[in-house]
């Protein structure tokens, strides 16, 4: 078929593999892959300037999320003027979330409360004696999208570019194997892409080359189908963003690289940068899911774009089943007769079950086994070659 021709010539290290087999060989390379840029020098840069951000409770990054859905890094204001030298743009409006402050315990103070400031950034303004309590107020954050400023280092490349083979057709497989309708937008910051659950749907950038879309459009799909609020609720799951960034990117990186689309550039570093340790422990912890949601979307993705082949290979594996159960009827038929058959004395001869001897049916005896062993060594042989075969 035409499509076996295409696709084995993007991935042919992956050749003879089942799709289960190759979804494993792909999840090692993307271990290994990252592992090996943990080790490098602009990484240890990158970590230097990502150690500034601040890491948000799970209620402050589900107030990120519902207030601005594509936010990627925020920080306060005076913190993108100190750390970062960049500014927030004029009009920009900000995202609010709950900050602690310290107080004075009023049962221990005589006098006026006494409150020992705290910016957002963590930064102690002023500190009084006394015994002090943990109280929470609100305050405002801005994402790196709403400033301007130096650039801040980064390991990989911002962008993929290229084309991709059968991109409409892909496209138009992902819009009907997709949880929620995808849409195409002007995003107004720097944003690829996002998943928001309160309007349920995916919105991807206009205009980005064909790669980047054909990824983006996964990693959200991946958002959709793992991290819905209320998916997550009736699952009794609470998982944090770093979590839901490094599954939703590690299954995209997966899809793309077993349909020959090469996206480590961009996706190790953005994996890298989610997790919160060289140990990778949300890639670790998620690996089975992240497997089983690579290899479900593959399968879909197969179906909708070559019903043909799927048809196909769903009567290969109604043969072999078939095949099968044959193989299995005629072991227990040759089995039971050959158990049935008189055994042979020292002498080559039949005993039967009298204790007499018949010896001209010893070659009779030995060709039907000889004819067993044939039958079930060429069956098998056969279902072989069959599985081989399929994907």
């Amino acid at each position: 078929m035409a499509y076996n021709r295409r696709y084995r010539s993007q991935t042919g290290k992956y050749h003879g593999m089942s799709r289960q087999e190759k979804v494993s060989r792909i999840t090692k390379r993307l271990e290994q892959g990252i592992t090996d840029l943990f080790t490098s020098e602009n990484y240890k840069k990158y970590l230097h300037t990502m150690g500034k951000f601040r890491h948000y409770s799970f209620s402050n990054t589900i107030l990120i999320a519902l207030q601005k859905p594509d936010a990627t890094l925020v920080a306060g204001y005076k913190s993108w003027q100190k750390n970062f030298h960049r500014q927030v743009k004029k009009g920009e409006k900000g995202i609010t979330i709950f900050a602690p402050i310290m107080v004075k315990d009023k049962k221990e103070q005589s006098g006026p409360e006494v409150r020992k400031d705290t910016d957002i950034d963590g930064k102690q303004e002023r500190e009084d004696a006394g015994q002090t309590a943990v109280r929470y107020t609100t305050a405002t954050v801005f994402d790196i999208s709403q400033t301007e400023g130096e650039p801040l280092p980064s390991v990989g490349v911002d962008e993929l570019y290229g084309k991709v083979p059968d991109y409409d057709r892909f496209m138009d497989a992902m819009m009907q194997v997709s949880p929620v309708p995808v849409f195409f937008d002007d995003i107004p910051s720097s944003a690829k892409g996002y998943f928001s659950p309160k309007e349920n749907k995916i919105c991807i950038r206009q205009g980005m080359s064909e790669m980047q879309t054909m990824k983006t459009c996964i990693h959200e799909m991946t958002h959709a189908e793992l991290h819905d609020r209320q998916k997550l609720k009736e699952e009794g799951r609470k998982i944090s963003r770093e979590t839901a960034e490094v599954e939703a990117e590690s299954v995209a990186y997966i899809v793309c690289e077993y349909f020959g689309l090469d996206t480590s550039e961009y996706s190790f570093p953005y994996i890298a940068g989610w997790s919160s340790s060289q140990e990778m422990k949300e890639l670790k912890a998620s690996m089975d899911r992240i497997r089983t949601t690579a290899d479900g979307m593959i399968g879909d993705l197969c179906r909708v774009m070559y019903p043909e082949r799927s048809r196909e290979h769903a009567e290969k594996e109604n043969y072999l089943r078939t095949a099968e159960d044959m193989l299995e009827q005629n072991d227990n038929s040759l089995d039971g007769i050959i158990n049935n058959l008189p055994m042979q004395d020292n002498s080559g001869c039949v005993v039967d079950a009298d204790g007499k001897q018949t010896c001209d049916i010893h070659e009779e005896l030995l060709n039907a086994r000889q004819t067993s062993e044939r039958i079930n060594s060429g069956s098998r042989e056969k279902k072989q070659k069959e599985e081989l075969s399929i994907e």
